[in-house]
């Protein structure tokens, strides 16, 4: 995030929960990192228990599995990003083939908005 320096985005956490102690740590500084670009934070939230920090995990927002095709353009065209980078995909151009606010960012490299 520090490299494309993202602005007031949504971030959406819908995977497990942290199972370890050093997790915990990961979500407090991933927290911090989408507060400092102005996202809107939704599936998890850093609570103050006894003087530390956790994370509390939201129900309702975990999903298993892969979306098809056709659940991801319905997807995308409901939400209407103003762009769209596509990660942890093997076939990234089928989003650039599809939807013309689709930004390709090759591993290591920068994009300035």
């Amino acid at each position: 995030m520090l490299d494309i320096k993202p602005q007031n985005g949504t971030y959406i956490y819908s995977s497990s929960e942290a199972f370890e102690e050093e997790y915990e740590f990961d979500f407090i500084r991933l927290n911090n990192c989408l507060k400092h670009f102005g996202f809107k934070v939704h599936g998890f939230e850093i609570i103050e228990k006894r003087g530390q920090q956790k994370p509390e995990f939201i129900k309702g927002f975990h999903a298993s599995g892969h979306a098809s095709k056709s659940d991801l353009m319905r997807a995308i065209e409901t939400i209407d990003p103003d762009y769209i980078i596509p990660v942890h995909t093997e076939n990234p151009n089928w989003f650039k083939e599809h939807f013309d606010n689709t930004l390709l960012i090759k591993n290591g490299k920068k994009n300035n908005f």
